[in-house]
């Protein structure tokens, strides 16, 4: 059995809309989850009854507009919060390695990852040479967001050199294997995936909560994404709970936000491009904050 080193908190934003901190949602009628305050206090208690550090990020000030994507770590709010926390770890304890037989769920609590800016005197870098190719494919004309065309495309450049990829066409859908997915009990003394599907038993690695243990997950998942067709590596998630469908990356930066998007034709080859979106157009982003499982149940599993 292994307990969290320390457990961070959540910050309030606003309902229907993003301009002001305040209630998660006027639409819950559940007490215990319709205020940041309760859901901050019920980590807090899990900290103190583990005897983990509880970093309250509602210390963090809040700028008019950063929510919801304003927690990316590439804008300004998700910078200050990345900061504060390190500041409270590296002040109140140290993160240790999981001492678990599987990899952790991942699916809502991995923070988006962030691209490492390449050098502008590199003119022969690949990153370089992938932008030239995404932009001479000649339809920039169509491409829309909040920023211009050459640093979408020296953007995806970036995603794309960081798996390995020198040239486009190696670019396209892979088989992501090893994902955490729930299981449960056969009845027969096995385990099953939700379809049915049976599961290695030595795989599976039980989820408790108070002393009940409430679930069950294994690495044995699969999904299809994008990424470096010879070599299998997959994009990183640059994009947060946006980055689905054919949207494989994206930015924060400029006016609202930009998903780098690509369409795989019949002949295999990709065809990129950009749509805008604004911070108000997925109200589907509130679903992954308001529920408070994914947050609470990684943190105690039982060996």
């Amino acid at each position: 059995m292994r307990n969290a080193d320390f457990l961070v908190g959540v910050t309030p934003f606003a309902k229907m809309g993003d301009f002001n901190a305040g209630n998660i949602d006027a639409g819950i009628t559940d007490s215990m989850i319709a205020s940041a305050d309760a859901i901050n206090q019920g980590i807090k208690d899990l900290a103190s009854k583990y005897n983990a550090q509880f970093i309250d990020v509602r210390q963090v000030p809040v700028p008019k507009g950063a929510l919801l994507d304003g927690v990316h770590p590439s804008a300004e709010y998700g910078a200050s919060l990345n900061d504060y926390i390190a500041s409270q770890i590296s002040s109140g304890g140290t993160l240790k390695q999981p001492e678990t037989k599987a990899a952790e769920p991942t699916a809502m609590t991995t923070a988006p990852a962030a691209i490492t800016p390449t050098s502008a005197s590199s003119t022969n870098s690949p990153v370089d040479n992938l932008a030239k190719q995404i932009l001479a494919q000649g339809n920039t004309a169509n491409w829309q967001g909040g920023v211009d065309a050459e640093t979408a495309a020296k953007d995806m450049a970036k995603i794309m050199a960081g798996i390995g990829i020198t040239d486009i066409s190696q670019f396209g859908k892979v088989t992501q294997t090893g994902l955490n997915e729930d299981v449960r009990p056969d009845g027969r003394g096995g385990f099953v995936n939700l379809k049915g599907q049976p599961v290695d038993s030595a795989l599976v690695v039980p989820l408790e909560m108070d002393g009940n243990v409430v679930g069950y997950f294994a690495p044995t998942g699969t999904q299809e994404t994008y990424g470096n067709k010879e070599t299998g590596q997959v994009v990183p998630n640059t994009y947060a709970e946006r980055q689905t469908g054919n949207a494989f990356g994206g930015t924060y930066q400029g006016k609202g936000n930009t998903a780098y998007r690509v369409d795989i034709g019949a002949d295999g080859k990709p065809v990129f491009y950009t749509t805008g979106a604004s911070s108000r157009d997925d109200i589907s982003a509130f679903a992954p904050i308001i529920d408070p499982l994914p947050i609470l149940a990684p943190f105690k599993t039982v060996a």
